[in-house]
């Protein structure tokens, strides 16, 4: 269930852009983020707010906002499935993620824009972001402090580098007519479900832009989904799916992932899968001691699926 505010004059020359929040019992962070979005100076801005299933306060707060945003109710279905309600809600030739619990800078779409409308080559777009612990803002930069590893210098080193990390930072302006070309989120998928997706956008011939400059910020939450120990997992049944397709195109991967993917597709008695993945563990990225360690391991595992690393 939708509904959809009245037509504003805006500039119409502009590409409009669908800046969707998902929302599931965030009320306590969620007008910051909503106002952060209108409160944009880009000139052609749609809000879409999705209430997947909330529990709290959040029904009572979007009615609160009017004609001023888009809302759309649904059961909850989780993250992805949210993001993808609010896709089709949206207009927009451009749709913009942002997280119930994070926020804009008022010049974040008018810097961000400008870099897909001078470069029809690119899909995506991204930038810096502040750090924020809980509710107290920092200085710190997402990018330059806090992730391990900075976001490629090259295009020409986004495959090589999504086979290893998932360097764009969920809050991405992208095209919409990559949805049509290459799908929305994937429905049921809680974890890792930006990074699949920009797998699946940059392995259809895509690249992402970047602004070096922080135009956000980023929470931390002790309970958010992103700082929980299965993140990992998630992270490694993506590279199961696609890294095949990310070795056609050039990339290593990283040793240890492809160990570990290999490793449990041998315990599980599909070893013929498994092999791949331990091939790839001696030429991806990683100390040689560890690749040496891995060929080792790999062979026994192979043979005795179920025994001793």
């Amino acid at each position: 269930m939708a509904s959809r505010p009245a037509a504003a004059e805006t500039d119409l020359e502009r590409p409009l852009v669908s800046v969707v929040i998902a929302a599931y019992d965030i009320a306590e962070y969620l007008p910051d983020a909503i106002d952060s979005a209108l409160a944009q100076t880009y000139p052609n801005v749609e809000v879409v707010v999705v209430n997947d299933g909330s529990t709290d306060d959040t029904a009572a707060i979007l009615e609160r906002y009017g004609d001023r945003i888009v809302t759309v109710t649904q059961e909850n279905r989780g993250l992805a499935s949210a993001r993808n309600s609010g896709i089709r809600a949206a207009r927009g030739e451009l749709i913009g993620l942002l997280d119930g619990d994070d926020l804009w800078l008022p010049e974040r779409l008018t810097k961000l824009v400008p870099v897909l409308e001078a470069r029809p080559d690119l899909g995506m777009v991204t930038s810096d972001s502040f750090m924020m612990d809980e509710t107290v803002a920092t200085t710190r930069h997402l990018y330059r402090e806090q992730r391990k590893r900075p976001f490629p210098e090259s295009e020409d080193l986004q495959i090589a580098e999504i086979a290893c990390y998932n360097f764009m930072f969920v809050s991405v302006v992208f095209r919409r007519e990559l949805v049509d070309r290459f799908g929305m989120f994937t429905d049921g998928m809680r974890r890792a479900e930006d990074y699949e997706l920009w797998t699946r956008y940059l392995i259809g011939g895509t690249r992402a832009g970047f602004v070096d400059e922080p135009l956000g910020y980023y929470r931390i939450r002790a309970g958010s989904l992103s700082r929980t120990g299965e993140q990992a997992a998630a992270h490694q049944a993506v590279l199961q799916q696609y890294l095949p397709q990310l070795w056609k195109l050039g990339a290593r991967g990283n040793a240890r992932d492809s160990y570990e993917i290999g490793t449990r597709l041998a315990a599980a008695g599909d070893r013929r899968a498994a092999l791949p993945f331990f091939v790839h563990s001696l030429t991806g990225e990683g100390a040689r001691v560890s690749r040496l360690k891995y060929a080792a391991s790999s062979l026994r595992r192979l043979v005795w699926p179920t025994g001793a690393a």
